[in-house]
């Protein structure tokens, strides 16, 4: 049974509110004392941190899945992979999982190859309004990002998305 899909892609840039780090003389970046600084090629600075007491506060966390080949840092509930942290620009890089939604050769759905990643932010993060990537893969397919950016007396709602229109699904 040949199985059709659509796939999404996103690579979220989230902005981070650290200002310390923006200054132009800081030193370079480091974890606090006795705590990782690295997870595979990945370094790890404060404010961020691997293990109790290593970070800031809670949203500041990170886990670093050793067990994956690179190890993988992880971020929130571990669906978010981490691929950069930038200080001082204030960037948090991390990787949704990947959407899909695939069809049976009858055309039919298939509920478990459904599903929609989601992505809640608190504050000091929000997501950059110039640096993301947001790619569909597929024939007939349409993606939506939506989402609010808070502001001190208002909430601003801001939606995006791709679509793609296909003929003919015979991939002979």
């Amino acid at each position: 049974m040949a199985v059709h899909g659509r796939v999404l892609v996103m690579q979220l840039i989230i902005a981070v509110a650290i200002a310390a780090a923006a200054a132009d003389r800081t030193p370079p970046p480091q974890a606090r004392p006795n705590c990782p600084n690295h997870c595979g090629n990945l370094t790890i600075p404060y404010p961020f941190g691997i293990g109790e007491g290593c970070f800031l506060r809670n949203g500041f966390n990170l886990t670093c899945n050793e067990t994956a080949k690179p190890p993988t840092t992880l971020w929130g509930d571990g669906s978010f992979t981490v691929t950069n942290i930038l200080l001082a620009e204030g960037e948090l890089q991390v990787m949704n999982y990947i959407s899909h939604d695939c069809y049976d050769q009858q055309g039919n759905q298939r509920k478990d190859m459904y599903n929609f990643p989601s992505l809640r932010l608190q504050t000091p993060f929000t997501i950059s309004g110039t640096r993301n990537k947001f790619i569909a893969v597929g024939c007939d397919n349409w993606a939506i990002f939506k989402g609010y950016r808070h502001y001190p007396h208002d909430e601003y709602r801001y939606i995006t998305g791709c679509i793609s229109v296909c003929n003919n699904f015979d991939t002979d």
